[in-house]
């Protein structure tokens, strides 16, 4: 039997897709994979139950996030912690049942996901004199609106402060990520900078979500439709484009009353009939899907130092499904429309008229897609993809381990 790897993250599964690649690579490299997750939104848990029976293979530990006695303890412990400041591992409601779930289970290596679960790895880790990870796939402490250097989330600066530095390693999901984490926490080695990215989709395309092929294809996802998400840039942006000229697929679950919101922001009645509403799907699923449009858009507004740096999954989903990207100039996006040069738009957030002239030189020539798309398709092979990206990443862990 190999040795055991426990993947931590304080959410959903399907919420998670870095952890069940990084599962993927430990189990094809002979390692045994533990998952402790947390379930508290039906319509997302039945995404999980497709990754789970898919991957018989894998141990998981899920947590039922639902009012029974022990998660009102755990509720209980977080509200006495920030009632009298205490200087403790609850920082979070479900924090106790994280960790209690993580120290059930014995591993050679825990990799935690989230501040929360750093804890619960440091903990366990100590309890079975193993080794703990850290996955910094957002820059934690300046995730909240408006939340930048001068003003993080002080607890979750101090728990990273009191237990990184004691990791075998660490990770993040854009190189910019790692600049900030050595200056916060003066760390002896830079993280391994590992983006989001997925293996190449070649899978033949399947058209379910267009209706016409002869229009260009625009196509956003996400497991839940906003209006935080720079989705009322691209739906004013479209109002000066040619009737008939394109369809607009929107994936994820959306609310009424923000779908109605978005499409009150169109002014042109024809463009209405071809904007498309589709629902959240697998991870299989959803590879498919994306196969078959041709601009991919990823829109989300700098609205945090977090999101500033932040290089999103659906940039580096589209680049290997061969989609154009466009993308809002953030820094961490920018590391891609820059590698792409001339072959994707970048534009500034909340410029509507400048995402709408961008999107209109290319609608006259289509062509243009068309290269912009195999240029991405390019990128992903030659750079954004899991083997090149993750070789490193399994190097080191076999070093730690072996």
């Amino acid at each position: 039997m190999g040795k055991n790897i426990a993947l931590l993250t304080a959410g959903h599964l399907s919420s998670c897709p870095r952890l069940i690649k990084e599962a993927s690579i430990l189990s094809s490299n002979g390692y045994e994979v533990s998952i402790v997750y947390l379930e508290s939104i039906p319509r997302i848990s039945a995404l999980d139950k497709h990754i789970v029976n898919d991957n018989p293979s894998w141990e998981f530990h899920a947590i039922q996030w639902v009012n029974d006695i022990e998660n009102i303890f755990s509720k209980i412990y977080y509200r006495v912690s920030a009632l009298f400041k205490l200087d403790n591992i609850y920082i979070q409601s479900t924090s106790k049942s994280l960790i209690d779930k993580t120290l059930s289970i014995k591993a050679d290596l825990y990799i935690a996901h989230h501040p929360s679960v750093l804890i619960a790895a440091a903990l366990a880790a100590s309890k079975y004199n193993a080794k703990y990870a850290y996955d910094i796939e957002d820059a934690f402490p300046y995730v909240e609106p408006n939340s930048y250097i001068d003003n993080p989330n002080q607890q979750i600066l101090d728990v990273e402060g009191k237990y990184i530095n004691d990791t075998a390693f660490t990770t993040t999901a854009s190189p910019l990520y790692s600049d900030i984490y050595i200056q916060n926490n003066k760390l002896i080695d830079r993280p391994i900078d590992l983006m989001n990215v997925f293996d190449i989709n070649y899978k033949p395309i399947e058209y379910k979500d267009r209706i016409d092929l002869k229009k260009i294809s625009f196509y956003w996802y996400s497991q839940t439709v906003g209006l935080n998400r720079g989705l009322q840039d691209l739906f004013i942006a479209i109002n000066t484009l040619p009737e008939n000229s394109f369809e607009l697929h929107i994936r994820g679950t959306c609310e009424l009353e923000v779908k109605n919101k978005l499409l009150n922001l169109v002014s042109v009645q024809a463009h209405l009939n071809n904007i498309h509403f589709h629902d959240s799907v697998s991870m299989d699923e959803l590879e498919l899907r994306n196969k078959e449009h041709d601009l991919g858009f990823a829109l989300e507004p700098s609205s945090s130092l977090n999101r500033e740096l932040c290089i999103s999954n659906k940039i580096l989903d589209y680049l290997r499904s061969g989609l154009m990207i466009v993308a809002t100039n953030s820094k961490g996006h920018k590391l891609i429309t820059d590698d792409l040069g001339d072959y994707a738009i970048s534009y500034t957030s909340g410029n509507a008229d400048e995402l709408s002239n961008a999107l209109l030189s290319y609608i006259q020539n289509r062509d243009r897609i068309e290269i912009a798309k195999a240029k991405s398709l390019k990128m992903a092979i030659e750079k954004y993809n899991l083997k090149i990206q993750f070789e490193r990443w399994i190097k080191k862990i076999n070093e730690v381990l072996n």
